[in-house]
């Protein structure tokens, strides 16, 4: 299945097939900057425009009409919760009534719930809602380009189904921490016995860096993109790399101590026994040195059986994980 993740910076594909030993292989992969057509905010600032760049895309790559996709949205929410064991009518407008007690402003949503345990007359359940009118618009926009979404998930589903495929050996009674550094937000995700606990969202990104190295000192975009290229193939980068991270990531490792901390007090000390940088900054060797050095719980490197966990496959992990969708 084509698996498409859409990003406020850019949109990442990935063709996986399915094996009989129930592997899969990744066939193709790619990705496109969309020129911020897409807002920070989640909404699209001009759809025409942005249909008819993926139709170009779709066209030039040969990339099937059919699709999964991943998405996100600022006000999408993603976390368990317990309730009464009830019936399926039940437990669905309760769930309503959960997103309109948190996304305040909308009356329609749509909304996915997974059970994951049942006990003592309570249930587990993964609970996902976004509004409905931002799964329409991303809808409409895939109409318009010529493409049919099959299937739709959040982000966060995908991208931790993205690295168990990679690595199958934390499917079960383990847990493992990810955190995603893309271009404009952050993600930190705690994964443990086959459940999603927790997901958390933050406004740090790459661009924190690219924005240091243009406006302290003076940078053009091409030599800025040019020296992101250089730190993803050695840690020898000019001092303007080393200043910027070192004044932009303070706070990025302030939101990851801060969540660690969490998970510690909440979770155990084997919470943080497995913890891995995946997304864009996964591939910027300075930046996760500059972690590696500043915090007191290890980041592991990726590593397991093929297809390859590259950190090439680890920016691309939601678009993995929506393509495995079934």
């Amino acid at each position: 299945m084509l698996g498409v993740d859409l990003g406020s910076y850019s949109l990442k594909y990935c063709l996986s097939r399915k094996k009989r030993d129930m592997t899969f292989a990744i066939e193709k992969t790619g990705d496109f900057i969309h020129n911020g057509e897409m807002s920070a905010d989640g909404n699209i600032r001009s759809s025409d425009s942005m249909a008819n760049t993926i139709r170009n895309v779709w066209k030039k790559n040969r990339l099937s009409r059919e699709i999964c996709l991943s998405y996100y949205h600022p006000r999408m929410v993603v976390q368990n919760i317990s309730l009464p064991e009830m019936s399926a009518s039940e437990l669905e407008n309760a769930l309503r009534w959960e997103a309109g007690s948190i996304i305040t402003g909308e009356d329609r949503f749509q909304i996915g719930w997974e059970i994951l345990g049942k006990a003592d007359g309570k249930m587990e359940i993964l609970f996902t809602a976004t509004p409905a009118a931002a799964v329409a618009e991303y809808l409409s926009l895939f109409k318009t380009a010529g493409i049919r979404v099959e299937a739709m998930e959040p982000h966060a589903l995908s991208l931790i189904r993205g690295f168990l495929g990679l690595h199958p050996a934390f499917s079960r009674d383990t847990s493992l921490v990810l955190v995603e550094t893309g271009f404009r937000k952050s993600t930190i995700l705690y994964f443990e016995n086959g459940k999603l606990v927790f997901v958390r969202y933050f406004g740090w990104g790459l661009q924190k860096i690219w924005e240091v190295l243009k406006e302290s000192h003076g940078l053009l975009p091409a030599e800025i993109l040019e020296m992101f290229k250089r730190g993803s193939i050695s840690e020898d980068i000019p001092y303007q790399m080393e200043e910027a991270i070192a004044q932009a990531a303070s706070d990025l490792l302030s939101e990851i101590n801060r969540s660690f901390s969490f998970f510690l007090n909440k979770f155990g000390e084997h919470s943080l026994k497995n913890c891995f940088l995946v997304g864009g900054g996964a591939g910027l060797l300075s930046l996760r040195s500059y972690l590696v050095n500043n915090l007191n719980i290890a980041l592991n490197d990726p590593s397991g059986p093929p297809p390859a966990p590259s950190l090439e496959n680890m920016r691309l992990l939601p678009a993995i994980g929506v393509s495995l969708w079934s």
